[in-house]
């Protein structure tokens, strides 16, 4: 309703810039000039002055402006409380976003307020947070959406929705074996930066701040401006970045990119800003339809009931349980294959004040315990695969595993400005790594010249420790290979330490037994005293009810032999959970045990609620842990706990207790 060359002058009069002003409008340069130019002629004064490529307001300008604000400020009150009045919304709406929530946020909330409010005209401006916030406080944008808290008392925000910001980097890249990684972890990586002004920047810094880390010490590769870029680059393999875990949804179906969270976590919460004061009914509609529509990928969305649930008590108790079956060892906490699929760094933190040392395989995971702080012993149990691991063992102080001649060679040659603990690892019957018998000539020679080598630990690795054949046909080989040995050495497993304490002394390698399985098939990880570490629940999305005769599942190979009321269960092979467990694969329904019925699907799996009239849609369902062994569920499919655990799918949320 206001006069439209008192909104050019006053656009005009707050950047102090045509070019500015015309942007915002939606309008051209000269368009703007002609308004001024006119409300200039109808006032016979000068509004502005100009120079030097610079314009200010003249006196007759500077009351102008004061009354324009008064006009237009009652021009929109009288706007809003009519179409309260009415119930009809018109006109324009000024939006202003962000550009990750403009590309992957927005067009879905923008088509359906359009079908809601179809006289509402929505113009959006792209831009950067700071951008953004900036244009909502001068009045040029109505609302916006941005990615952090504004800072300006003239402005009023609202959280519309919950997102991660979460890692991002090709598969092949060295995180890759990480399930999440921490701030100072990622000092040793190419880091691919949003802009300074982006508020995925401005949130990232802070975090890196908080977490005793300067941003400043990040290996910056370059700074891109818009999400889009940031996924081109990191595509490539040239480094990481950070950003929204909205806006890498087809990337990590396509499998070209993985996600790999923050640790500790790092949420973003999209913000709707807006001037304060009174709040117009279309900007609040507008604001309500963000929290209604919020896009696939934020986490208030309807999340995927699925989730694994990480006790880090318990696995504290099973490693202090494997301490007192060997009394007077030192134990190695094994924590390789992302600590057998619980998380590396969920299993640091827990053990961080209690293990006396960890193994593992991959260097970049040694490389990001010593980043997190520890500063026990670490293992590489396949020791080093190049001469160019052994700067980066020497600097991280790392021991290793010897298991063949041209090991010690390396060592020799290479020169290192420090002598490296190493396990020489004797092939006593596994016939997987390790020095045979004929080989122990030339391993003594090495070993003697050798100016490179540290203190030496025998060990081997029992291949039926838990099984009736035992540890006594290779105790016997190992003793003729050692000789007159009185230095330390590691031989037992899980299965040694916890049937045969003869053989747990020096250091001992307890592995499954930390996860809570037992490594016996014939006996339960409770009866061991050990307790589960990983619990996978989530919960019944749909209810079918099967005729007798009916089948259900690809392949049909269930077949209802009576009326059965069958749960469908938001979890699949894609998750880990293994494809080949058969009907009958035991499950716990709100507590009580049920069974699997059919094959395992990509995303979903079958439960027999013939017996459980209330259980329903969003009954919990555990699949293994707490109340219900992963032992049993394994060997109801064919496999072994250490399979399961280790195939659990990055797309399953973790919580850590």
């Amino acid at each position: 309703m206001a006069d439209r060359r008192l909104q050019v002058f006053h656009a005009v009069a707050r950047h102090l810039s045509f070019t500015k002003a015309a942007e915002a409008l939606f309008m051209t340069q000269p368009a703007v000039t002609f308004q001024i130019k006119q409300l200039e002629e109808q006032f016979n004064t000068r509004l502005f002055e100009r120079g030097h490529g610079r314009i200010s307001l003249t006196p007759a300008g500077d009351i102008v402006f004061e009354y324009a604000e008064k006009i237009l400020g009652l021009s929109s009150e009288m706007e809003t409380r009519l179409s309260e009045m009415t119930g009809q919304m018109r006109g324009p709406l000024l939006v202003g976003a962000s550009t990750t929530i403009a590309e992957f946020m927005l067009p879905r909330i923008l088509g359906e307020f359009n079908s809601l409010y179809p006289q509402v005209r929505a113009r959006l401006t792209v831009a950067n947070s700071e951008t953004i916030e900036n244009r909502i406080a001068e009045h040029t944008l109505d609302v916006g959406l941005v990615e952090l808290q504004t800072k300006n008392p003239n402005l009023l925000s609202e959280v519309c929705c919950d997102d991660e910001l979460q890692v991002i980097c090709t598969p092949d890249y060295p995180l890759n074996s990480l399930q999440s990684v921490t701030p100072k972890v990622l000092l040793d990586y190419e880091f691919v930066s949003r802009e300074p002004g982006s508020g995925t920047r401005e949130v990232t810094d802070n975090y890196f701040r908080e977490a005793g880390v300067s941003p400043e010490r990040l290996k910056t590769l370059m700074e891109l401006g818009s999400p889009e870029a940031l996924k081109g680059v990191v595509g490539t393999g040239l480094g990481f970045a950070i950003v929204s875990r909205a806006s890498v949804g087809k990337e990590l179906q396509l499998g070209s990119l993985i996600a790999i969270p923050l640790e500790p976590r790092l949420g973003a919460s999209p913000l709707g800003a807006q001037p304060e004061g009174e709040i117009p009914l279309a900007r609040g509609q507008y604001l309500h339809g963000v929290r209604q529509t919020t896009p696939a990928g934020a986490r208030r969305l309807m999340p995927r009931p699925i989730r694994a649930r990480i006790d880090r008590a318990a696995l504290l108790h099973n490693y202090l349980l494997a301490k007192t079956r060997a009394p007077g060892a030192r134990a190695w906490a094994v924590v390789k294959a992302n600590a057998y699929g619980h998380g590396l760094m969920h299993a640091a933190e827990a053990l961080a004040d209690a293990a006396d040392g960890f193994a593992l395989l991959d260097r970049e995971a040694s490389v990001a315990l010593r980043q997190a702080g520890l500063r026990q012993p670490i293992l590489l149990l396949e020791g080093f695969f190049s001469p160019e691991d052994l700067e980066l063992v020497a600097d991280h102080r790392l021991s290793v595993v010897v298991h063949r001649l041209e090991q010690l060679q390396i060592l020799r040659q290479v020169g290192l400005p420090v002598r490296v603990p190493v396990y020489v690892k004797l092939n006593t019957g596994m016939n997987r790594l390790g020095f045979p018998p004929a080989a122990l000539g030339a391993l003594r020679d090495e070993l003697a010249k050798s100016q490179a080598v540290g203190e030496i630990t025998l060990m081997t690795h029992f291949a039926e420790a838990d099984s009736a054949r035992g540890i006594d046909w290779q105790l016997q080989t190992f003793a003729a290979m050692a000789g007159e040995w009185r230095g330390p050495v590691s031989l037992a497993n899980s299965a040694a330490i916890l049937r045969y304490p003869k053989v747990a002394r020096d250091w001992v390698r307890p592995g499954i037994m930390l996860y809570g399985g037992s490594p016996f098939a014939e006996q339960s990880a409770e009866s061991l005293g050990l307790r589960p570490v990983m619990t996978l629940a989530s919960e019944i999305i749909a209810v079918q009810t099967l005729a007798a005769g009916e089948r259900i599942g690809y392949g049909g190979l269930f077949v209802a032999e009576r009326e059965t009321r069958v749960g469908v269960v938001a979890c699949g092979y894609a998750d880990g959970y293994p494809r080949h467990a058969p009907t009958g694969t035991p499950v716990l329904v709100g507590g009580r045990r049920s069974r699997t019925l059919g094959r395992v699907s990509m995303d979903m799996l079958a439960v027999d609620l013939t017996d459980f009239r209330d259980a329903g849609v969003g009954s919990p369902v555990t699949l293994w842990g707490e109340g219900l062994p992963a032992d049993e569920v394994a060997a109801a499919a064919g496999t072994i706990s250490y399979e399961l655990f280790c195939a659990l799918a990055r797309r399953v949320p973790v919580e850590v207790a």
